[in-house]
This record gives structure tokens, C-alpha cells and sequence, in this order.
């Protein structure tokens, strides 16, 4: 038996560490951190902070996301998910919906 899972549209607002010595403009660094998670893509991103520090950047940012591979279809699911990534701090989670399936 197989099971389909469907991509979960998500809003998150963010906390993301991105080196000083990352390629490219500020969003991008933050894309690329967020994307290193398993089963995340980022749709857009909105950056409303930033925190320098010694070697790296703390970014504030509003991120709408699409999650997949969550049996469990819960904020705290997703919080989870986001947080196991290396710099990655979310505060805030919305569920918007079910997203297309891939």
C-alpha cells in the first residue's frame, strides 16, 4: 500500500542565522538556509530584521513556505521540522492550507 502526501502551504516568521561569507543578496542566504531542511521549499520571503553579529547575520523574516513528508499535519509538526535546520528559529506558525501535491 502506498501513501500520498500533499504539501502543506505554510506562513512561518522566522529567525535565521546566514553567514557573513554566504553568496548572494541577504534573501537569498536566508532561502538557502531555510531549504537546506528536508522537505521544505520557500515560496517567498519577506525580511523585517536584522542583527549583525561577529560572523554572522540573525534575520528576522516572514517566509511562506510548502512542507512535505509530515504524517502529522500539526503547527507543532511543522515547528519541528523548521527547527531541526542548522540556524533556523521559527516563532511563529500558520497553517494555510493544503498545497499541490508533488
Amino acid at each position: 500500500m502506498s501513501v500520498t502526501f500533499n504539501r502543506l502551504a505554510v506562513q512561518a516568521d522566522l529567525t535565521v542565522s546566514v553567514s557573513r561569507h554566504a553568496p548572494g543578496d541577504l534573501q537569498t542566504g536566508v532561502r538557502r538556509q531555510v531549504e537546506r531542511i528536508d522537505g521544505v521549499t520557500v515560496e517567498s520571503i519577506d525580511v523585517a530584521g536584522l542583527q549583525p553579529g561577529l560572523n554572522d547575520l540573525t534575520v528576522e523574516a516572514r517566509a511562506e513556505l510548502r512542507v512535505d513528508q509530515l504524517a502529522d499535519r500539526t503547527r507543532e509538526a511543522v515547528a519541528d521540522r523548521l527547527e531541526s535546520g542548522f540556524g533556523v528559529s521559527p516563532s511563529t506558525v500558520r497553517l494555510l492550507g493544503d498545497g499541490p501535491p508533488e
